[in-house]
């Protein structure tokens, strides 16, 4: 201070004004760093909610397909089942024809050979 109140009042003044100045600066620079901050959150919240929603829909897409899966493994089963009743049907109709075939054929060589002797 230099003693008199005229000078000392104007530099008073000149240090409250650089320091309201730097300090303005400075609430203007934190507030643009606030304002950043906050888009850059939005942001990552909607690619988090985005990230979500997408592994909501693949978890849901599995579920369905493993329903899927079981229900064409239920489906795959049942028709082995009547694959094989149809083929066990198919296989007693070829023994009964077998057998009639070698009856007929007893038959028919019982015939030949009464018409031979």
């Amino acid at each position: 201070l230099t003693g008199d109140p005229a000078v000392d009042l104007d530099r008073v003044h000149a240090e409250l004004s650089e320091f309201k100045h730097k300090n303005e600066s400075r609430v203007i620079h934190l507030e643009e760093q606030l304002h950043q901050e906050v888009k850059r959150r939005s942001y990552a919240e909607q690619e988090l909610q985005e990230s979500i929603r997408k592994d909501e829909s693949a978890a849901m897409e599995r579920r369905e397909l493993v329903s899927e899966l079981k229900s064409e493994r239920l489906r795959y089963g049942q028709m082995r089942l009547k694959f094989a009743e149809q083929q066990r049907i198919s296989d007693a109709h070829t023994k009964t024809l077998k057998e009639r075939v070698a009856w007929l054929e007893k038959m028919r060589e019982a015939g030949d050979s009464s018409l031979t002797s």
